[in-house]
């Protein structure tokens, strides 16, 4: 013989026939119930008003959700990840808040959301487990000029197959990048024409940190290659990163990895076409996109 069961609608009606027929008193219908008499007179009106279907579970939730982020906003942020896919979430309300101002503006965690729901942004990279490596402290940039971080971002070739060799200069407390020139390769002698040129625009820095490649390091006794003697003979210090530890550089190689995603991949037909568009995205780089190392700054 089946158990018998009694479903949460039927067991209300039972408790509602109970009071309504008078033979028990309500205090002791809830009492073999197990439930409290402002529970009974809910159960009891809700019946009066709507009968058997009134007894079902209602959902919880509000009817009006007073702070409900409208369709107006996910419309400017897809709008604006169009035009820059490349930006984190604090970058696009940033510039989202420039734009149309503060109130209502959701939260970082909310576009973020938003956007992993869209498949416009990923999750955050997690680092695999393993030793953690100890490296040598690098000394940071305290202000403006004091050090410049120099580097050859990878080469490529341009549409109509000619290879350059970018080659970038950045200031590493300000973040603002002093050029991107594309050479047709990575000697000593193009990259000092290059140094020369922007010395004459923008000053001398204190230190210039670079790697141990040429054309800045060289296999010597004292690593040094004719660029980097030079740069010592002007009074600029010259402080190598340590072999194979790219992150003592790593914003810099968080601008090549920009730079790729949103110049180098798809390049022009000529190389002068392609350093144009490289100069352009210089300047926007520098007075558009904001920095949460600079608490949403732009470089300039």
């Amino acid at each position: 013989m089946p158990w018998k069961t009694t479903s949460k609608e039927e067991q209300r009606y039972a408790l509602v026939r109970q009071i309504r027929k008078g033979l028990l008193t309500v205090m002791e219908v809830c009492r073999r119930a197990g439930i409290s008499r402002p529970t009974a007179y809910r159960w009891c009106g809700r019946f009066r008003v709507g009968r058997l279907g009134a007894l079902r579970d209602r959902s919880h939730r509000p009817a009006r959700i007073a702070v409900r982020t409208g369709r107006v906003w996910r419309a400017r942020l897809r709008r604006l990840r169009g035009r820059r896919p490349t930006w984190g979430t604090r970058k696009l309300r940033e510039e989202l808040r420039q734009k149309h101002g503060k109130r209502g503006l959701p939260g970082v965690s909310t576009l973020s959301r938003w956007l992993k729901r869209w498949g416009m942004a990923a999750g955050p990279r997690r680092r695999k487990g393993g030793p953690v490596v100890m490296r040598r402290r690098v000394r940071p940039a305290g202000r403006c000029h004091e050090t410049w971080t120099v580097d050859f971002k990878g080469w490529y070739r341009t549409g109509n197959g000619v290879r350059v060799d970018p080659l970038t200069v950045r200031d590493l407390y300000s973040r603002y990048g002093f050029g991107i020139t594309l050479l047709a390769d990575q000697s000593v002698l193009r990259a000092k024409r290059e140094f020369s040129k922007l010395f004459k625009e923008n000053g001398i820095p204190e230190r210039i940190r670079c790697d141990n490649g040429a054309p800045f390091g060289g296999g010597g006794p004292t690593g040094l290659t004719r660029l980097s003697a030079w740069w010592i003979k002007l009074g600029i210090e010259v402080e190598f990163m340590t072999p194979g530890r790219p992150c003592e550089n790593g914003g810099h190689e968080q601008f090549h990895r920009v730079y790729k995603k949103e110049v180098a991949r798809n390049p022009e037909w000529t190389v002068r076409g392609q350093q144009g568009r490289s100069t352009r995205w210089m300047k926007d780089y520098n007075e558009q996109r904001p920095h949460e190392g600079l608490k949403m700054k732009v470089p300039a």
